[in-house]
Parts: structure tokens; sequence; C-alpha cells
């Protein structure tokens, strides 16, 4: 006598039972696994919001497409950089300073997702020089992500030093950046930053920085 679970089905006339087999086991299972999801994916969306909810993947796909593809742009990186110490933002602001100058373009006029290269040589809009650079700081140890934000329809990078209560914003479309406290959102309007700079290729990151 079969188990309940194995049970696919009783016929009513000869009381006939037919067993689950493994392809009915292997759609239980997928069912079950694609429901969990959903729920899973729904409590994010209450809980982030919708936009936050898309911001996240969205951020999320670029990070790895960025880390996954870094390796290629590693040279431009260790060419583009010469100090030795162990401060992650001084490095940071050092490579955004020193890199060749990526042209902004409209994003109407650039794929969703660019080539590396392409977007170095040829331009691109926020999102894609934001994965440029997450590919680059992150090819040479740099913790970078991109933050991107669809009400403001616009993405930056964050850099994360995990012995500091604050995080580093760049944005290469203004050449820009800011330090931020970790509990404070810089997307809110009203978020007060610590500092912000403006990156000047002719100045010596030393004498710009002052980021504690």
């Amino acid at each position: 006598m079969p188990r309940l679970g194995e049970i696919k089905h009783i016929c009513p006339n000869c009381n006939h039972i037919e067993k689950k087999t493994t392809g009915d086991f292997i759609v239980s299972i997928t069912v079950t696994f694609i429901f969990v999801l959903g729920l899973v994916t729904f409590g994010v969306v209450i809980i982030v919001g919708p936009v936050g909810y898309m911001s996240f993947v969205s951020d999320a796909f670029l990070y790895q497409y960025a880390v996954t593809n870094a390796e290629e742009l590693r040279s431009i990186a260790i060419n583009h950089t010469t100090y030795e110490g162990s401060d992650t933002y001084y490095l940071a602001v050092e490579l955004a300073k020193n890199i060749p100058h990526i042209r902004y373009v409209p994003a109407s006029r650039v794929q969703p997702i660019s080539d590396l290269n392409a977007t170095l040589h040829e331009g691109g809009d926020c999102k894609n020089m934001a994965v440029v650079f997450v590919a680059l700081a992150n090819s040479i140890g740099i913790d970078a992500e991109v933050d991107s934000n669809l009400n403001e329809r616009h993405s930056v990078v964050r850099v994360r030093d995990y012995e500091r209560d604050t995080y580093l914003v760049i944005d290469l479309t203004q050449d820009w950046f800011g330090v931020y406290p970790k509990e404070v959102d810089h997307w809110d309007p009203n978020a007060e930053p610590i500092s912000t700079y403006y990156i000047n290729k002719d100045t010596d990151p030393h004498e710009i920085i002052r980021l504690d």
C-alpha cells in the first residue's frame, strides 16, 4: 500500500491506485518553489516598496555584471592608481580622479547595459558610467557597488569601508563625491553629508580629501 504522499489518483469505481511518478514530484517541487519565491518577493516589495525593490534588483544585476567583467579592466585601474596605503576612500577618489574622462551620453542613445570598454571609449549614461567604475574599483579590491534611484532616474557609485561608520558616494556625471553616515540615505532630499567635494583632476587627492 503506497503512502498518502505517493498517491496521485484513486479510481472511485475499482479502487485502483495510481502512484506519482518522478515527473510528478519534480512538478510539485517546482510549483512549491515558485510559490514560496513569490511570497518572498511580495514580502520584499511590501517592506521596501515597489520602487525600492526594482532598484535593488537592478543594482544587484549591474553589480554582478561589473564584478564578473572586472578583470578585463584591472590593468587600467592599476595604471591609474599609485596609492599603496590602506585608505579605501583615498584609493577610490584617486581612481576617479585619474581614469580617462568618460563622456556622458543620454540614456536614450545607449544600450541598457553597454560593454565596459565601449563605455570607456564611446561614453555612456550614468548607469553605464557607474558600472564601469564599479568594475575598475573591484578589480583592485575596492568594495564598490552601483546605487540607483528610479524616482531620480540616476545612478551613482557607493563605496564601503567596514572600518568606518560612513560610506562614500561618487557621481561620475558631476565629478563629485560625498561622505555620508551609514544610517543616512543619501537619496533623501534632507540628507546631510559629512563632507562633499568636486574631483579636481589637477589636484592631489591628499589636498582635497577630508573624509572623517
